[in-house]
């Protein structure tokens, strides 16, 4: 009985200390919560695309693009999934149009720029059908 208590001692211990030291790896990377944005992110990355991408893009959430042929951002979530933009950012993106420059950003950077992307898209409209619209008599 005493060997048992040892051991489950020694497993809360060990438990215990990974934790502990998995905290502090966090905290050093200054690792945030996946659930909670991060404001600074998002401002560094709305400044990104108003620098390089706004001459093209709507950026906002509001307002046509500059050019036609360009996506507004608050959009691009229904395109393509805005995770996978990061890696395309770091390596150079490059877009089906020639008109379009091929930008290469630091990882930070990227990061930033999805962040902010994530911060500004709009749902679809719903679509309805004839038999959905309500009227009154």
């Amino acid at each position: 009985m005493m060997q048992t208590w040892k051991v489950a001692i020694s497993v809360v211990g060990t438990l215990l200390l990974a934790g502990a030291a998995m905290a502090q790896s966090g905290a050093q990377s200054g690792a945030q919560p996946a659930t909670r944005p991060d404001m600074r992110a998002i401002k560094h990355g709305g400044g990104l695309a108003k620098h390089y991408c706004s001459v093209c893009h709507a950026i906002g959430p509001l307002g046509d693009s500059p050019n036609p042929l360009s996506p507004p951002f608050r959009e691009l979530g229904r395109r393509y999934p805005l995770d996978d933009l990061q890696e395309s950012l770091v390596e150079g993106i490059v877009s089906g149009h020639p008109a379009m420059p091929q930008f290469v950003f630091q990882a930070a950077d990227a990061n930033d720029l999805v962040a902010y992307l994530k911060s500004i898209q709009v749902p679809a409209a719903p679509k309805t059908s004839p038999s959905a619209t309500v009227t009154s008599h």
